[in-house]
């Protein structure tokens, strides 16, 4: 039967060959209201093109990459900004092109091997402790201690030690 109905269409099942349309403008703000409301779960086989804000009332926390109130097996591509208020889990690499920015007052890197690779200059403006303070780092040569130099040393003001000076010079 094809044309427009006007009122309440019921049943328990219905195949529609062409175009689904409403004109109704009502706004969503629960899952519950709008100019659509599906009862239940709805399939969709093509692209979903939304005009507004899409908000999922979910609470689910993730766990995995499999779980949560939204799970999406492919890729993301998001233009704009992302906000996340708790916390960012990564699995895998993360590839930061524009640099990153932390706002705050520390900056941990907690690998499973613990090491921290940087390629360029590391610029720090403040006093700096390497090594774990509680835990002291003796040295017994140039290649042992809390702080490695492989190449030379620069420094632009005075060295204070609080143990022993060796000076190793093989010329």
């Amino acid at each position: 039967v094809a044309g427009t109905f006007s009122g309440a269409v019921s049943g328990t099942t219905g195949t529609f060959s062409g175009v689904l349309s409403t004109t109704a403008t009502t706004a969503s703000t629960l899952p519950t209201d709008g100019a659509l409301v599906v009862g239940g779960g709805a399939g969709i086989a093509g692209d979903i093109n939304a005009g507004g804000v899409v908000t999922i009332n979910d609470d689910t926390d993730a766990t995995g990459n499999t779980d949560g109130a939204l799970v999406v097996t492919g890729g993301v591509d998001i233009g704009e900004d992302v906000f996340i208020g708790e916390i960012l889990t990564v699995t895998g690499l993360v590839n930061a092109n524009a640099g990153i920015a932390v706002d705050t007052s520390a900056f941990t890197v907690a690998d499973t091997s613990g090491n921290t690779a940087i390629a360029g200059t590391l610029a720090v403006t403040g006093i700096s402790t390497l090594g774990n303070p509680g835990t002291p780092v003796p040295s017994t040569g140039p290649t042992s201690g809390a702080v490695k130099v492989v190449g030379g040393l620069g420094v632009a003001e005075n060295i204070n030690a609080g143990g022993v000076v060796t000076i190793n010079d093989d010329t």
